[in-house]
């Protein structure tokens, strides 16, 4: 799953930084692209939280129902990543 959780990060940067990169060419988007690897290893290890509150349920006697429902867990986290991947590129590429 985290292929498809980097995937749709990756599709959000690309739609809204695209359009902006070229007219940025000159250099000026060159600490933006730092501050996005920053916010990608952010995500990762984000992404890396929710796996002791899935190894927890898995070892408890929630694990048969906990095994229908943790793409719940792979779904908010997903969406909390893609918000704030957003507000960041909002407030970056402006």
């Amino acid at each position: 799953m985290r292929l498809v959780y980097n995937g749709v990060l990756a599709v959000l940067v690309l739609v809204w930084a695209w359009p902006v990169l070229p007219s940025r060419w000159s250099g000026e988007w060159q600490p933006a692209l730092a501050v996005l690897f920053v916010l990608a290893v952010a995500a990762n290890v984000a992404y890396c939280a929710a796996y002791p509150v899935d190894v927890f349920l898995q070892c408890s006697e929630f694990r048969a129902t906990w095994q229908r429902y943790r793409w719940v867990l792979f779904v908010a986290g997903l969406l909390t990543a893609a918000a704030l991947t957003w507000l960041v590129l909002a407030v970056l590429l402006g």
